[in-house]
């Protein structure tokens, strides 16, 4: 099927209005890159795409206009390069 399912528990606790959960950005990022490769994101919002990245093996960059999520950019990608899980959202 071409429809994606993933779950959703937990996004009340989402920082961001928009944020994506985990299982799916993992699933675009395997679909669409290998370990070692460049992940881009252009609309970073909460650094979710950063994170999962990070913890599939590639690096990111990415951008975000909005000044108010940058210090939750850095604050989650950061947790995710100490311990290797980060949090799940």
């Amino acid at each position: 099927t071409d429809v994606w399912e993933c779950n959703t528990v937990g996004h009340a606790d989402y920082e961001h209005a928009t944020q994506k959960p985990v299982e799916l950005v993992a699933r675009a990022i395997r679909n669409s890159s290998e370990e070692g490769e460049e992940v881009y994101d252009p609309f970073l919002g909460s650094g979710t795409t950063g994170r999962v990245a990070q913890r599939l093996g590639r690096d990111w960059f990415g951008i975000e206009l909005n000044p108010a999520y940058d210090d939750m950019i850095r604050r989650r990608t950061a947790a995710e390069r100490d311990d290797g899980k980060g949090a799940d959202q």
